[in-house]
Order: C-alpha cells, then sequence, then structure tokens
C-alpha cells in the first residue's frame, strides 16, 4: 500500500514539473512600444486533415506475418475478403484480436483460412492498419 501511496505522489509530483515548464502564449509575444504601427501580417492557411474514415473486412485470412519490429518488419495480415478483394494489414502492438469465445487472443492464434472481420484505416501512406480483429464463425 505504501509503494502505491509514494508512486502516486512521485508521479503527480512529475506532472506538476511538467505543466510548470510551460511558458504563457504572453511571455512568447514581444512587447510592442506605445504608439507604434504594426503592418498586416499575412497569415498562412492551416490544413487540417481529413477525419480517418474506419472500414470493415470480412473474409478468409490468406497469410500472417509475425514481423520483427527490431528489423523493421511489421506484423501483417492477408485477408481475402468474400468479394475477392485482396487487402494487407498492417498490425500494430496492443490491436485487439478477439476469439469467437470472446476471449483476447494474439497474432500467432490466428491461423490460414480462419474467417474474420477486421476494422482498419487506411492512412495517407496508402498502407492499411488493422484497428480490431475479430474471429467469426
Amino acid at each position: 500500500m505504501k509503494k502505491i501511496l509514494f508512486t502516486l505522489i512521485a508521479v503527480t509530483f512529475i506532472n506538476s514539473l511538467c505543466f510548470a515548464q510551460q511558458e504563457s502564449t504572453a511571455a512568447k509575444e514581444p512587447q510592442k512600444p506605445a504608439g507604434s504601427a504594426t503592418a498586416p501580417v499575412a497569415v498562412a492557411p492551416v490544413s487540417v486533415p481529413a477525419p480517418v474514415l474506419s472500414k470493415s473486412i470480412t473474409g478468409k485470412v490468406e497469410t500472417v506475418s509475425i514481423g520483427d519490429l527490431s528489423k523493421g518488419i511489421k506484423p501483417e495480415i492477408v485477408v481475402i475478403g468474400e468479394d475477392g478483394q485482396k487487402l494487407s494489414l498492417v498490425v500494430k502492438p496492443g490491436t485487439p484480436i478477439v476469439a469467437k469465445d470472446t476471449k483476447i487472443i494474439t497474432l500467432t492464434e490466428i491461423k490460414k483460412d480462419d474467417k474474420v472481420t477486421v476494422e482498419y484505416i487506411t492512412k495517407q501512406s496508402g498502407t492499411h492498419r488493422a484497428e480490431s480483429i475479430k474471429l467469426v464463425e
């Protein structure tokens, strides 16, 4: 109990230091002398990223690649959809993978020809990233 309390106090103290390090916006703006005229400043338009839409695909697993993050090889699953569409999806660590009996499983437990439903997003680079994987009948 003492360890938990000590950890909570330490985390709170560290967080308070982080907030104390932030400068106020008033301190960042230079002071202008009274009565000085300033020319209007052109401001570049801000581009707002488009919202990322989640899609899903249901189909059979063609391949599962565990990958090796230390070598830069990302875990990947290839699914052939019911319409014949073949989709390669990157699986990040921590992506929830749920079995038929609603238990959480790992990517290594998915086998070829398992039927899955994958919720995914398409990144700006064109790659597809699995947000969740669920084994179905």
